[in-house]
Formats: C-alpha cells, structure tokens, sequence
C-alpha cells in the first residue's frame, strides 16, 4: 500500500469547545490507483488532504505514505519526504509570482539538490508533456488560468512521486478547461503509474477514478 490511514481524527479548539472535523477516518490506497474523497463544502476534504501531505498532525491516528509513518518526522524530515515522494496540485495553484513557467516547475527539483542544468531539462519536459512547450519564460500573470494549473501540475509530476494530491484541482476553472486540465492529470498519472489522491465535490470527476469515497459525519464510506 501507497497509503496507510488508520483512526484518523482532527478537532480544532473553538470559543464555545471542540470541532471535531474527522472522526476516524481509515483509507488504504494501492500503488498506481486512483481515489477520490467526495463531500460537500466543509466537510472536511481538505483538512484530510492536509493531514495526508503532512502539513498539518492528527489529533489522533496515524498517516503512513510509502512506509513512511508522518508522525515519526520533525519540520525538515516532512519536507524533505514532501519534496522526493509527494506532489501537490492545489486549487489556487500557488505559483511564485516571479518565477517563470520553466523556474516555477524546476524548483522542487532544485530544493530536493538536483544540479540546476537537470532540473532545467527535467521541467522543460515536464511542461512540454502539459502542451506548454512555447510558454517556458511566460510568468504566471502572463498565463490563464488553465496553463496555471498545467504549471501546477508539471511541477507535482516532475519529482516523479509515489503520491500526488489534488485539492479541488479544476475549482477554479470553467467547466470546459477543467475538463481539458483534468483529462491532462489522469493521462500523465497513468502514464507514470502514479497514485492520486484528489479531493472534490464533483460526481463527474469522481467517476473517473478508480474508486470515489465519500466523507460524511468526519468519516469516509
């Protein structure tokens, strides 16, 4: 298994108590599936994401990526880990304002100590796979939305993970470069027999993974 769950829960101090998000939740995924974690706005998709990427802790319950039990990492341990098995697509795509295409999809590569002439030719080919080969010095102010979230996308593939996570990856795209965008993901994962994770309250979406799971009550079905 890629990815081991078990009796996950998260609770967040509150004025008037505790808000429990999640309540137990247990996941296991196989290396190269495909999941989804459907639910509605607030239901607590992305604090699961979180807690699968590392970036936040359970309150209780255990989170273990490729034999890799997150608890037993410090700060640096986590990033490290973060930067050699994981990729992350997020909804808002999150790309430095003053990089270009190519800087921003070789970054992580140059984090994770690969000589700068590598990560240059390694990111190229990750953007040319995303249609972006003419588009390498444009910076993201200079790219729609849909080429962002290609960007995005070339930068979570381009370490080769074990694992990518997609939070909402097409929610801030019309419904026609989602399809586009989301069409690319599926394809460069299967072709790199990837795993992926994505969270989404798209049944449509959902229906072209391998598996959908719904969270409800803090739990998983």
């Amino acid at each position: 298994m890629i990815l081991r769950v078990r009796d996950v829960h998260k609770s967040f101090p509150q004025p008037g108590g505790t808000l429990e998000v999640l309540r137990g939740v247990e996941l296991e995924v196989r290396e190269g599936e495909t999941v989804a974690i459907l639910g509605t706005s607030g239901s607590g998709k992305s604090t699961l994401l979180s807690l699968l990427a590392g970036l936040d802790a359970p309150t209780r319950g255990s989170v273990e990526v490729a034999g890799q039990d997150l608890a037993a990492l410090d700060e640096a341990g986590l990033a490290a880990f973060r930067a050699s098995q994981l990729g992350i697509v997020f909804q808002q795509y999150h790309l430095l304002g003053g990089l270009t295409a190519l800087e921003n999809t070789s970054l992580p590569l140059e984090l994770h100590d690969v000589a700068a002439p590598d990560a240059e030719t390694r990111a190229r080919d990750a953007l040319e796979r995303v249609g972006l080969g003419e588009r390498l010095g444009h910076f993201p102010h200079e790219l729609s939305g849909g080429e962002q979230q290609r960007v995005a996308i070339a930068r979570a593939l381009v370490v080769e993970p074990a694992l990518i996570l997609a939070d909402e990856p097409s929610g801030s795209l019309d419904d026609r470069t989602g399809e586009i965008v989301m069409g690319l993901l599926f394809d460069l994962v299967a072709k790199q027999g990837t795993t992926l994770v994505l969270v989404t309250h798209s049944d449509p979406l959902a229906a072209r993974c391998d598996r959908a799971l719904r969270l409800r009550d803090g739990v998983l079905a």
